[in-house]
Parts: C-alpha cells; structure tokens; sequence
C-alpha cells in the first residue's frame, strides 16, 4: 500500500549513489495516484507473463542473472513492456544525476556521512525538477515521495522529512510526505530502478550495450523531464535545509 493523501506521488529509486564510480542517479517517476490500480495491474501481468516472480530489477538480467531465461528477443519484449507501462502511466520520468567523484572531493567524509551524502543532493534535485514541472503545467498540488528503503542513507532523508514537517519555508516546494517501501510491495519502485540503471548507463557514456536493451532509449523521450537544473536552485534548497537541520536539536 502507498501511503499518502496527495493526488500526486513520486517514485525514487537509486543507482550507484553509495558507490565509488563516477555516476550516480536517483531516478523518478510522477503519477497521478489514481493511477496506481491501473499501474500495478500492468506490472504485475507484465511479471507473471515473462516469469518475473521476485519483480524486475535490472541487476538480476543477463546469462548469469537470476532470470537467464530472460535474454536476447526475450529480455527485448520484456524491456519493451515494461517501458510501455511506465511511459503509458506517467505524468513524468526524471532523473537527478551526480558525480560521486566530485562529490568527495567537495565535502568531507564526515559531512557526507552526517547529511550530506549524493544520495540527500539528488533528493534535493529530485525534489526541485518536480516543483519546476509542476509549475510549468500550472499545478500546486502537493508531491508525496516514496522511495526505497534499502539505501543506508535513508537516515539523511529522515532528517529532511522532520525538517519539511516543521518549517513553513519549506511549503513552496509542495512536498507532502515522505515515506519508504519495499519493491517487492510497490510495484512503481521497480519502475523507479529501470529509470535510474538506464540513466546511470547513458550517463557514464554506456549507453546500452546489447541490442536487447533498445527498448529502454523510449525511458528519454515524451514526458522525460531533462535533468538540467540551474545551480542556485539546488543551492538555495540546500542551504535552507543546512540551516534548518542546524537548528535542530541534537539526539541524545
């Protein structure tokens, strides 16, 4: 079940954002919470027809992945499905990349570990590409977020929800709440994982290696958001949430 009231959710799943290779992406899709029946109705025959009981997650692909039955032709109508699904339901797909590299060498491994991880900055972008594009298309409604439970920074965006939940500056960027699942629960959260693989790939110059993952081209089209985002917007959020965490009082 996806908590929330919102009419609007996000999806965030991450790839390589605890890593030490260069490219990291928090990858999202936005939909309108009434279409998560439909959604999760398509996924789910989409895993049952192509014999995906554990669900899709693209590090389980390949000859030596957990599905070897699912490879060439067949990995292609699998990626082809999937895709349609994600590209027939979404208001939007984005992604937040950042470089790990960089990232190291601008803050300490103490700040990193205390808030500032990638994984709290491409939260952040996430956060903005959204508001920007809700307000492009004349929306004010607010954006619940449902991400993945697994990273083991999970904790910096704890430290952001309490910080969302209590300080009115934060209102302008229409987040309504902030929660965790599991994918093998949220469908959408797989969804999230093919975005952010595929970004990471095209990002680092990858692309996509084998003919089987053609499909996934189509993710960077349509209602792709393009995760060019102006420095100082990520700045201001970030420094107003540096202050506000500040603030807080420490736990004992």
């Amino acid at each position: 079940m996806v908590h929330g009231n919102s009419l609007i959710v996000c999806f965030l799943d991450e790839s390589e954002t605890d890593a030490n290779t260069p490219h990291a992406v928090l990858g999202g899709i936005t939909m309108n919470r009434k279409e998560l029946p439909e959604f999760d109705s398509r996924w789910n025959q989409m895993l049952a027809a192509h014999r995906l009981p554990d669900g899709l997650h693209m590090i389980d692909l390949g000859p030596n992945g957990k599905y070897p039955h699912l490879v060439g032709d067949a990995c292609a109508a699998m990626l082809t499905e999937a895709v349609d699904i994600i590209n027939d339901c979404r208001i939007a797909t984005f992604v937040a990349p950042l470089n790990n590299r960089t990232h190291k060498t601008v803050f300490s491994s103490e700040i990193r570990d205390i808030n500032f991880s990638v994984y709290f900055f491409a939260f952040l972008m996430a956060v903005v590409l959204n508001q920007r594009n809700a307000e492009g298309h004349g929306c004010s409604e607010p954006i619940d977020y449902i991400l993945d439970e697994g990273n083991r920074f999970k904790e910096h965006i704890v430290a952001i929800k309490e910080v969302v939940a209590s300080d009115p500056q934060f209102d302008q960027y229409k987040i309504g709440i902030i929660d965790f699942g599991t994918d093998s629960k949220i469908p959408a959260l797989q969804a999230a994982d093919v975005i952010a693989w595929s970004a990471r790939r095209r990002n680092a110059g990858l692309q996509f290696g084998s003919p089987h993952h053609t499909p996934l081209q189509k993710l960077f089209s349509g209602a792709f958001i393009d995760p060019y985002l102006p420095a100082d917007a990520l700045v201001e959020l970030s420094a107003s949430l540096s202050a506000a965490l500040a603030s807080m009082p420490a736990v004992p």
